[in-house]
């Protein structure tokens, strides 16, 4: 199939097996006919919410195919699934939009109803897992976009409309893998993303990340969104693993500082109700505890504010996870030290 430079690819995944299936097969519908009703947007989409799905728009017409239930959180079967996609549809420009439940500890996509009925039995009593890891998810993902490069064509935008994975921490594992993400860091509503809105968005001709965004801006549900440059995003977080390294061995009393800092983080974390905490907010207490160091400081904070395309909310950014258990440590957590007992911070 001949690559089509006029045209943009929207592929949605969407697993609602749980209590999503109401909003993910509304939103599809609404996804169809607002692709039919574009002059830029092809679409092919999975929906697995009671039956499994595989729809395609293009060439003004809808294809719809039923399909033997699927296990969406198989790295098999998502890879599967995004060959698929990319294959039939000729758009060198590509935007994935992932559909589910999500958490900050690392994992999205949820399905429980797998094709076995064991292994839904299992995963409803918790004897097996019904997340996907963010660790597979992102090899997966790098898996078919270096398929794709070969051919010329990219997954130049990942959305992902679950809640919480809008954190440092998976935000610095994509980078490399695709240029852009866009997510909340805290709770999307049960109605979440608006698909129509976002596809209308998209059928614009120079269309851009910020566009996505703020094609959400009129969603009540949607209170943070944040488009992240994965890339310049992963430059600042290594100059603050820097930065973090360099405090700790320049002043005498740095311990009793960091501790300070994981009390005041703590205290803030109450009040928020929330296991994280937005990385500017982090970075200005960083600067309360060690004001000597404020350039350094702000430096890095400059960095961060360049690697933000777009933000329903300047207060609500990228959340950067402050309570991952130790046994869950991403390579960013390693790189800055800050899981929380190396804060040394009161534990009670």
């Amino acid at each position: 199939m001949r690559v089509d430079d006029r045209s943009i690819g929207l592929i949605m995944y969407l697993s609602g097996d749980n209590n999503l299936k109401p909003y993910l097969r509304r939103e599809l519908k609404k996804a169809e006919r607002a692709s039919l009703e574009a002059d830029r947007v092809q679409l092919a989409a999975e929906i697995d919410a009671g039956k499994t799905y595989r729809i395609l728009v293009r060439g003004g017409r809808v294809e719809r195919r039923e399909q033997p239930e699927a296990d969406m959180i198989s790295p098999q079967h998502l890879k599967e699934f995004l060959l698929w996609a990319t294959k039939s549809i000729p758009s060198r420009e590509l935007v994935l939009v992932i559909s589910s439940h999500g958490s900050p500890y690392g994992k999205l996509i949820s399905d429980k109803v797998a094709p076995s009925k064991l292994k839904t039995l299992k995963r409803f009593l918790h004897l097996e897992p019904h997340m996907m890891p963010m660790k597979t998810f992102v090899q997966v993902l790098e898996e078919v976009q270096n398929e794709l490069r070969k051919e010329g064509k990219e997954i130049s935008t990942l959305v992902l409309d679950a809640c919480s994975l809008g954190t440092a921490q998976f935000i610095y594992q994509l980078a490399g893998v695709v240029p852009t993400v866009i997510a909340s860091p805290t709770t999307i509503g049960a109605y979440g993303l608006s698909m129509s809105n976002l596809i209308r968005a998209m059928d614009r001709e120079w269309f851009t990340p910020k566009d996505l965004v703020y094609s959400q801006a009129s969603n009540p549900e949607v209170t943070s969104l944040t488009a992240v440059d994965t890339e310049k995003f992963k430059v600042a977080m290594d100059k603050l693993g820097e930065l973090i390294w360099k405090l700790g061995r320049k002043h005498a009393d740095s311990r009793e500082r960091f501790k300070l800092l994981g009390n005041i983080l703590k205290t803030e974390m109450r009040k928020k109700k929330e296991i994280g905490l937005d990385i500017f907010l982090f970075l200005d207490k960083l600067g309360e505890v060690f004001p000597e160091d404020r350039k350094d400081i702000s430096e890095v904070e400059a960095l961060v504010r360049e690697s933000v395309r777009a933000s329903l909310n300047p207060e609500r950014q990228v959340n950067i996870n402050l309570l991952v258990p130790l046994d869950k440590l991403t390579e960013l957590d390693k790189n800055l030290g800050l899981w929380w007992r190396s804060f040394g911070a009161d534990q009670s």
